[in-house]
């Protein structure tokens, strides 16, 4: 029985090489003489010449002679009419952190981040040692961190992981906190310390502001 088998499967692969053989030679045009099932699929391309390669599919194309045609794969011929769902692979992507403040955030170790840019997250004040906020600055340049609805005798403070003296404090009696400053890309936290406020008596509101 097994050596039945095994003549089965000689016949189809010569079979299988007689049609890829047979494909590869129909025109004078460059053509690829051997394949094998790979574990990817991409588009390749070296002048004006493309190689697109799928998953799990070692043939797919639409050929003709004749009254004849001959359909492989499901990438033949009709365009959208196929729904292929595959994996997706962001380059460089980072999800950012949009709010509301998650407690604990009472040290850089504990920060609630990265924060979104141009985006607005809602907290509750903390008496010292506060909230701890951070954000990944992709390139040099000029942002703005704000604070609305805060303590008015609070503080807000910026400063970057390697120093924790504060790059700049800002104390406002207005309720709004602004520092606006010209840095390279990095990791920054922001620091907001209530003094008069008790715990989850309002909600202030952060942001982050790029150009």
């Amino acid at each position: 029985m097994a050596k039945k088998w095994l003549l089965v499967l000689l016949g189809a692969l010569i079979c299988l090489g007689t049609v890829s053989y047979t494909w590869a030679t129909v025109s004078n045009t460059a053509a690829i003489r051997m394949w094998v099932i790979a574990s990817g699929g991409r588009r390749i391309t070296s002048g004006n010449t493309t190689l697109e390669g799928t998953l799990g599919q070692p043939l797919a194309y639409q050929i003709s002679s004749g009254s004849t045609e001959l359909c492989a794969g499901f990438w033949c011929g009709a365009r959208g009419e196929y729904q292929v769902f595959l994996p997706a692979v962001l380059n460089n992507f980072v999800a950012c952190f949009a709010g509301p403040e998650v407690e604990p955030n009472n040290t850089p170790d504990q920060a609630n981040g990265p924060l979104c840019f141009n985006a607005d997250i809602t907290g509750k004040p903390d008496s010292p040692p506060g909230d701890y906020f951070y954000f990944d600055w992709p390139a040099s340049g000029t942002f703005t961190v704000r604070a609305t609805n805060f303590d008015s005798k609070g503080q807000m403070q910026l400063f970057i992981p390697s120093n924790p003296t504060p790059i700049v404090a800002g104390d406002q009696d207005s309720g709004i906190y602004q520092i606006t400053y010209n840095g390279a890309a990095g990791r920054y936290y922001v620091r907001l310390i209530s003094v008069t406020s008790p715990v989850g008596t309002q909600t202030y509101t952060l942001r982050v502001n790029t150009p």
